[in-house]
């Protein structure tokens, strides 16, 4: 009679697990990411730099893959940066560009990341991006991006760093 009572109690309460599971699992609905943060207020040049900078890991691609390069750069920067990739894989054997103005430097942890318009014209503007590349460690960089309105839109003309800029860099021989 004991052995009874405790299996239906057993039943009882395996039925009820089941019928929740059940109930629950076919009403649940996922969470939703949250959507990225970025700025209320920002320029179209900034638009463009914001989709660089998209961390913890910026997009690479947008220099370095010569099928997405366009879309962020001038034809002037894309054909130079072009005949660099075939002067370095001749020279050195390497199929990509050693050379980096969106992070400067090989290791970063990017802190404070801001991005501003410091002076915009219907057909160029200069756009501020600094940040902490070290994460706790202070490593401040300063890139000040020149664009130029093009047919498709805001594109990259040059990238100033410090005493360097992307467009003399692409321009030397390699």
């Amino acid at each position: 009679m004991r052995l009874a009572r405790q299996t239906i109690r057993f039943t009882a309460v395996l039925g009820a697990l089941a019928l929740f599971l059940t109930a629950t699992q076919s009403s649940a609905t996922p969470p939703k990411r949250p959507p990225p943060v970025t700025p209320v207020q920002i320029s179209a040049p900034e638009a463009l730099l914001w989709r660089i900078y998209t961390l913890p890991n910026p997009y690479f691609d947008a220099f370095i893959n010569p099928k997405v390069r366009p879309d962020f750069y001038t034809s002037r920067i894309h054909a130079r940066a072009e005949r660099m990739e075939r002067c370095y894989l001749r020279k050195y054997g390497m199929d990509f560009l050693d050379i980096d103005y969106i992070v400067p430097g090989n290791d970063y942890d990017i802190r404070d990341l801001s991005i501003t318009t410091l002076e915009q014209k219907p057909k160029s503007a200069v756009v501020r991006v600094a940040f902490n590349r070290s994460g706790d460690m202070v490593d401040p960089i300063e890139l000040r991006y020149r664009l130029m309105m093009t047919s498709e839109g805001w594109r990259i003309n040059d990238v100033i760093y410090e005493k360097s800029s992307l467009s003399k860099d692409l321009r030397a021989p390699c």
